[in-house]
């Protein structure tokens, strides 16, 4: 849908862009290891300018980490070209729901996730492991503490309009579309270029090439290739 129609929902302030968005949803069966998850979302986070991960329950950050990790081994699979310092992937919004802890803020929860643990044990060297290449691999991470929609939980097993949403909720939700739209105005670039549709119809083959090899992604040896499969179909059509 385009992105001005999708930022001026519920109210919000209408973002002028010429950009349409699209929505992925990239949860994972689960049935296999953290390489194989890592290798099958990485195309679509090198592809996402915006990545959203739900959480319904309370910050328990040894279980939070662990399924983010999967995110962190994906980074794993992306080789940037030599000296090319821009981070990976794109924005990564966490989203805890049915937040109830007062007196907590977004920054607190924050620092709780991603500030190094002290200590030795490999539990603990794998969270701090995860956390940095998180903090590596995206633009930027965002925290999001989403109250309960409605008072009363009878009230969700019905289709909720916006306007039965507590107040709370809905305000909360206003700010994150806001803070979303603004981070899609400018398209995903891959290889510094912008990322179309038609781009994206091009190199997803060439991403499962690479997968199904064991080999890294390397953006800018697949967005070269794309150029000179484009050319040498110009130059047959030219010489029918």
């Amino acid at each position: 849908m385009p992105l001005e129609a999708f930022s001026r929902i519920s109210g919000c302030r209408s973002v002028a862009s010429n950009v349409s968005v699209g929505f992925v949803d990239a949860e994972g069966l689960g049935d296999r290891d953290i390489t194989y998850d890592s290798r099958l979302v990485s195309p679509v986070l090198l592809a996402s300018k915006v990545v959203i991960f739900n959480w319904k329950d309370s910050l328990q950050a040894d279980r939070i980490l662990n399924l983010l990790a999967v995110l962190a081994k994906a980074a794993q699979n992306v080789e940037l070209a030599e000296g090319e310092t821009r981070k990976v992937f794109g924005h990564l919004h966490i989203i805890f729901r049915d937040w109830n802890f007062v007196n907590t803020s977004a920054a607190e929860v924050h620092d709780t996730l991603f500030k190094k643990e002290k200590g030795v044990s490999k539990e603990i060297s794998n969270r701090n492991l995860a956390r940095l290449e998180l903090v590596e691999a995206f633009d930027s991470i965002n925290i999001w503490l989403f109250p309960l929609p409605v008072s009363s939980t009878a009230q969700l097993s019905e289709k909720i309009r916006f306007e039965q949403l507590q107040p709370s909720f809905q305000s909360k939700l206003r700010d994150f579309r806001t803070r979303v739209s603004e981070q899609l105005q400018d398209p995903m670039l891959f290889n510094q270029q912008p990322l179309t549709g038609h781009t994206l119809a091009e190199m997803m083959p060439l991403f499962a090439e690479s997968l199904n090899d064991n080999r890294v992604i390397m953006p800018e040896s697949i967005y070269s290739s794309m150029r000179r499969a484009e050319g040498k179909k110009m130059q047959q059509t030219a010489e029918q």
